[in-house]
């Protein structure tokens, strides 16, 4: 059961024939349970629980913030579980499923830099605020073992881990919370300063470095890319030098900090065109954001 608090607006045109309150506002709060379906989760991404009954309102795939769950008493005076001002989660106005909801985390989780012993906090709330508000990007994540394994745990098992605040920057996006991205559209991780698999990987193919009609490369007005290079840096040395890490890991940590690079950074470039030298490019990215082992961008139009 819920414990939901619903507002009703009423406006007044006149009150016995007296006008002076006309065009003012009433806003009346009722405060009461409510028998509802779904899934609960504290703002936190804290897993409260479901309920699942089938005289009680909504579906069990909805999803809810609330402020936690007590026990009440019903008019008989019978012990009754409530969660406590509960909200309905939408996306664009449309209720999000718990499938969907849990995907969106899982992504989340999937992409961010947990294997590198980080604080991921601020980088998981600014992936899934991104993830959210541009989910045409590709986010390659949602593959991974960790967001596979995310999804195949048990939803109190998350409680407590990394995992859990996942979804609290999921709930932070739906609430319309803070967007640690700046206003970012995309995001790269550890791997555009060192490479893919590919021995002839050069830096310059990478898809934010690549031309694209009259506009090139990234630009970076408050210097972001230097804190991401060190983080990265400092990262791989700690992991290769972690008695912890095993010999095989070390190989590719170490083959990672061979190859790292500082991000290339946008330099005005200029031709030639009647006799008048004329920019050639602009540049097509700006960093905005760099929290953990992950920095973002939005495109330039």
């Amino acid at each position: 059961m819920s414990n939901i608090v619903r507002r009703r607006t009423i406006y007044i045109a006149e009150i016995d024939g007296d006008t002076r309150f006309q065009d003012m506002t009433l806003e009346i709060i009722d405060d009461r349970i409510i028998n509802v379906n779904g899934h609960f989760y504290n703002k936190d991404g804290t897993y409260e629980g479901k309920i699942n009954e089938p005289d009680f309102e909504g579906s069990v795939n909805d999803v809810y913030v609330c402020d936690g769950k007590s026990i009440q008493k019903d008019k008989n005076g019978n012990d009754l579980l409530t969660y406590n001002n509960t909200k309905l989660l939408k996306d664009n106005e449309v209720n999000i499923t718990n499938e969907k909801f849990i995907n969106s985390a899982s992504i989340a989780y999937g992409e961010c830099s947990l294997e590198y012993n980080l604080d991921v906090k601020l980088e998981l709330f600014a992936i899934a605020y991104v993830n959210n508000k541009h989910s045409k990007n590709i986010a390659y994540g949602k593959d991974s073992a960790g967001a596979i394994s995310f999804r195949k745990k048990e939803s109190e098992k998350r409680n407590g881990t990394a995992m859990q605040t996942a979804i609290a920057a999921v709930i932070n996006v739906l609430i319309g919370g803070e967007d640690y991205s700046n206003g970012a559209d995309s995001w790269d991780g550890v791997d555009v300063l060192t490479g893919s698999a590919k021995k002839d990987w050069k830096q310059e193919d990478h898809f934010r470095q690549r031309v694209h009609g009259k506009r090139k490369g990234i630009t970076d007005p408050k210097n972001l890319s230097q804190t991401f290079h060190k983080t990265v840096k400092k990262t791989l040395e700690d992991k290769i030098n972690n008695p912890k890490t095993s010999e095989s890991l070390q190989k590719d940590y170490q083959n990672k900090l061979d190859n790292l690079k500082e991000l290339i950074i946008y330099k005005e470039e200029y031709e030639i065109v009647n006799k008048k030298e004329k920019l050639k490019y602009t540049p097509c990215f700006e960093i905005l954001a760099t929290h953990a082992a992950s920095i973002f961008y939005k495109e330039l139009k």
